[in-house]
């Protein structure tokens, strides 16, 4: 499991329309929206990849401005070709940049 914390932001007129938008999705939930456009939301996922994934799908919803990952949280995961020690997250790009 993946447990993302995601800043997203839209102009304050478009916060009510947006938060409706983002609360549809059942991985998607906001806990914090402020008077200036930015809210906080947490994303859940079964991997990395659905993680990434759910990502784009925010940045891609209409009226966001912007929306980028602050906080991860991973399990770890098997690799794709069986060896169950490899674990993959997001804490690994991080350290990269």
């Amino acid at each position: 499991m993946v447990i993302s914390g995601i800043l997203v932001a839209c102009r304050p007129e478009h916060m009510d329309e947006l938060s409706a938008l983002i609360e549809r999705f059942d991985w998607a939930k906001v806990h914090h929206r402020d008077a200036e456009g930015r809210m906080v939301i947490t994303v859940e996922a079964e991997n990395t990849d659905q993680g990434m994934d759910r990502l784009v799908e925010l940045k891609q919803l209409p009226r966001v401005l912007m929306a980028d990952m602050v906080e991860h949280y991973f399990e770890e995961e098997s690799h794709p070709d069986g060896d169950e020690s490899t674990s993959r997250g997001l804490d690994k790009l991080n350290k990269d940049v």
